[in-house]
């Protein structure tokens, strides 16, 4: 995985200062070029069954670090889930578990603005938990905002997607859903080398759910589901 984010990086990279060069070349208005990052402080409850056996986390804070270059209408990004270790309980046979699992995600996504304040894109996603489960493949979004003043918006995004789930032995094909909603304040006053800052307050969820992982008690399959929801606040830069 590190090596795929190694590469994610360097494309990304790459591709900005790419912009950036075929900007100066063609004498671009510096509206059009611009970049941004981020990060945004998820609280974040992971609620999994896996077989007929719940499983649930506390709630802990993730930070989500995003990286963003912007030509015209077209956007290359790349966000990551900083690894994070959950204590997961599970119930079996009336005796509560407690153990520790690392989770980490990252995303790289290509969008292009149908409107100002809306976007499609198409991308991929890559995560990581359990030590051996592998969970990846290409994602499609729509993300949008609508101001209500000078100063306040509303903001949301929804992404599926079509992944790959991999243990040690077998595949499931996952379903990926990605929901996100809230409220933007852009500050009039900012630090003079950034062209604009904001801050943000939602409400994300995530929800995985590979299909026909086990066996019931007919003989037939039921799926997996993985859900990661709650609230977030970020602050994000333009330059």
């Amino acid at each position: 995985m590190k090596n795929l984010i190694k590469k994610s990086i360097t494309i990304l990279l790459i591709s900005t200062f790419g912009l950036a060069a075929y900007a100066a070349d063609e004498e671009v208005s510096p509206s059009d070029l611009s970049f941004s990052a981020g990060v945004k402080l998820w609280n974040s409850q992971w609620q999994a069954s896996y077989g007929p056996y719940p499983y649930n986390s506390n709630t802990k804070p993730v930070a989500i670090y995003t990286i963003a270059g912007r030509y015209k209408d077209f956007s290359l990004s790349l966000s990551s889930l900083a690894k994070t270790t959950y204590d997961l309980s599970i119930d079996y046979q009336n005796n509560t578990t407690i153990f520790p699992s690392d989770r980490s995600e990252w995303d790289v996504n290509f969008s292009y603005f149908l409107h100002p304040n809306l976007s499609a894109s198409i991308g991929y996603k890559n995560l990581k938990f359990f030590q051996n489960t592998k969970i990846n493949g290409p994602v499609i979004g729509l993300s949008g905002f609508a101001p209500m003043n000078d100063n306040f918006g509303i903001y949301g995004s929804l992404g599926i997607g079509w992944l790959e789930t991999k243990t040690i032995s077998q595949k499931y094909n996952t379903n990926y859903e990605l929901g996100e909603v809230g409220l933007a304040y852009s500050f009039d006053k900012k630090p003079s080398f950034v062209k604009g800052l904001t801050a943000t307050v939602g409400y994300r969820f995530q929800k995985l759910t590979a299909n026909k992982t086990h066996e019931t008690s007919n003989g037939g399959k039921h799926d997996s589901r993985d859900t990661t929801s709650g609230l977030t606040i970020g602050l994000i830069g333009s330059f």
